[in-house]
């Protein structure tokens, strides 16, 4: 008998970075869209089939690995104003 469902997807699962993109978008000025991606990332998800409400999710972000594809804007989100990668890593 094949499981299907949660029941099927039972278990521990790590995220896979390869095929995984971990991106946002933020509105500037409440005029434009800031669009963006984090580079660097890891995790975990694991799932309870018998009881859903136990399941976990637990996910790493480097901060510097921000990317909005302008560099002032990305050493401004990296800066203490914002993210501050030197003391939240």
């Amino acid at each position: 008998m094949v499981e299907t469902g949660l029941a099927a997807a039972t278990g521990t699962w790590v995220i896979d970075p390869a095929h995984t993109s971990l991106a946002f978008s933020a509105r500037h000025a409440m005029v434009a869209k800031v669009r963006g991606t984090f580079g660097e990332f890891d995790g975990t998800f694991t799932i309870d089939g018998e009881n859903p409400a136990n399941s976990t999710a637990s996910l790493t972000i480097v901060a510097a690995s921000i990317d909005t594809k302008v560099a002032d804007r990305d050493a401004h989100l990296k800066s203490p104003d914002f993210l501050d990668v030197e003391a939240f890593p």
